[in-house]
């Protein structure tokens, strides 16, 4: 392109309402366009924005000058950063450029000499400054073709760039605007990981991680806010984990060990940072199983991308057709779902009028049904399977269904819970250890609000917000102080009220109405986020460095 015709041009945020589009298609979305600081958007109340790039707001905090702030030009993709056209630091930059610290002035700064790169006019860019992983605030940016000149988002004048091509980025930061303790508002548990997303859509994870392996509770790389993460279970360390999450206008990303294409990204490569799923989905939910992953849209049709040798991803109409998908593709049959959950090469649903269906592998009847073919033809020991959504056994009308690892079970809108599959240890709640076929009562008589299925053992939230477990006790994964199994539900430790609980391989966390985060189980690798590797048979809060 001709860089010399071009400027760059704020966006301002009114104009959201005009690049609104239909979420009930699952069609490609544009990028979402806007600027979060202290003054716009509902921001960071202590990050904000200065001039030329917004007129000079107003504020009444302390300046923090003791920041090393990064600050990251990106092309905007749907929902948050794609790929990084420069990145900036107090130490090092394009060309030399740094982030420097103005005291006296109150502001940080750093000059983007939009020279030095090849910009696209038909992409918007982002800028996000960040502190130690935590994003801050964005602002986001269009190349126009007209003038040699600097637009204000908030003003709509023009300021006159610096040489015709350089654009100051100059920001405020705040005492404050790094919580000293976050306040959750999501929390998963996954194989040896956990993670939890903030009220200020701040990521993190703990254990083995696709970027690492942590004791305590570490922000996701990558500068993309979230409203949800779903910790990925594959086992192997952190060059094998996984995760996915949604963004809160619905845009996915997975990151970790890409095998059989479980990014979604079209590739089957890896990523230890947040990568846009492909096709520019909307999504109202997404769920990660041990190898592959499943989305609803607004409308409830579901998508699943990822490993399909089982039948998981539900869109094989014979077995000849099984393969993995590199991108989020239909499951087949056409249903409304209003919940869907991935398991260990199976997934389990609720469609719209209450009817469970689940499809994958069904060794253990984790599908709650018959299979009538196997996915090993040839070989000596069949290994059932069914590739397209079958129908749970018993009628039951169901609000919600979780798939764990060869069990599953399901909620009731009466929050009474069933489960089916695989009963080694208790783990389908019913008083015995025999398997199930078919949906069978878990004993109490609970009114339970959620559920989560795990590596032999089960979880759920009382109407009153009190915990119980039940299954496989080894590692105090129960919760309950003791390391013994339970085929009836026990309520775990303590007198904190839960919204939320997750469940991994021997682990589970739960988020309380408070938004603090409480994990227990084995911690050898980090996963109860406490700081040490010791387990837990109580939960125990993550620690904040």
């Amino acid at each position: 392109m001709q860089r010399f015709s071009r400027v760059l041009t704020l966006i301002a945020a009114t104009l959201l309402a005009a690049c609104g589009r239909d979420a009930a298609a699952p069609s490609a979305a544009a990028p979402s366009l806007a600027i979060s600081d202290g003054a716009h958007d509902a921001g960071n109340g202590h990050f904000y924005f200065l001039p030329p790039v917004v007129s000079a707001p107003a504020f009444t905090g302390t300046f923090d000058a003791q920041r090393s702030p990064t600050v990251v030009i990106c092309a905007l993709e749907a929902g948050g950063c794609g790929s990084v056209i420069a990145e900036f630091s107090m130490t090092s930059g394009p060309g030399s450029e740094t982030v420097r610290v103005a005291p006296k002035d109150e502001r940080y700064l750093v000059n983007w000499h939009t020279d030095q790169f090849t910009l696209n006019s038909s992409v918007i860019y982002r800028i996000l400054v960040s502190v130690e992983g935590t994003p801050l605030g964005f602002a986001d940016v269009d190349v126009v073709d007209s003038g040699r000149e600097l637009r204000s988002v908030s003003t709509g004048e023009f300021v006159a760039l610096v040489d015709g091509r350089t654009l100051p980025i100059a920001f405020r930061i705040e005492e404050g605007a790094i919580p000293a303790t976050p306040v959750f508002a999501a929390v998963d548990a996954g194989f040896s990981q956990s993670c939890a997303v903030s009220t200020a859509h701040l990521g993190f994870c703990w254990g083995d991680t696709p970027y690492g392996s942590f004791y305590t509770p570490t922000p996701v790389p990558g500068g993309v806010w979230f409203a949800m993460i779903a910790a990925g279970s594959t086992p192997g360390g952190p060059s094998l984990a996984r995760a996915c999450g949604l963004t809160p206008a619905g845009a996915a990303y997975c990151w970790g060990w890409g095998s059989d294409g479980f990014l979604g990204d079209g590739t089957d490569g890896s990523s230890t940072a947040p990568v846009p799923v492909a096709d520019g989905y909307t999504f109202t939910t997404l769920t990660v199983g041990m190898n592959h992953v499943c989305a609803l849209d607004a409308d409830g049709a579901a998508y699943c991308w990822g490993n399909g040798a089982w039948g998981a991803l539900g869109n094989a109409p014979d077995l000849g057709a099984r393969g993995n998908n590199i991108a989020p593709g239909p499951v087949l049959g056409g249903l409304r779902f209003q919940s869907i959950s991935a398991g260990e090469d199976f997934t389990c649903a609720v469609t719209t009028t209450g009817a469970a269906y689940c499809w994958g592998i069904n060794d253990r009847g984790q599908l709650g049904s018959i299979s009538t073919e196997a996915c090993n033809p040839g070989e000596p020991v069949p290994i059932p399977c069914t590739l397209t959504p079958a129908a749970v056994q018993g009628g039951l009308s169901f609000r919600s269904a979780w798939a764990g690892q060869y069990h599953a079970c399901a909620l009731t809108s009466l929050g009474e819970a069933y489960c089916w599959g695989r009963n080694y240890y208790g783990e389908l709640g019913d008083g015995t250890t025999a398997p199930s076929l078919a949906p069978t009562a878990v004993s109490g008589g609970l009114n339970l609000t959620s559920l989560s299925t795990g590596s032999m053992f089960t979880c759920g939230i009382a109407a009153g917000g009190q915990l119980y477990c039940w299954g496989y006790g080894g590692d105090g994964r129960l919760g309950d102080g003791a390391n013994t199994s339970s085929a009836v539900p026990v309520p775990v430790a303590g007198s904190d009220t839960h919204v939320a609980v997750g469940t991994g391989l021997n682990h589970a966390c739960g988020l309380t109405t408070i938004g603090t985060v409480l994990c227990w189980g084995q911690g050898s690798l980090g996963q109860l986020g406490t700081g040490s590797g010791n387990a837990s048979a109580v939960p125990v809060p993550i620690s904040i460095p």
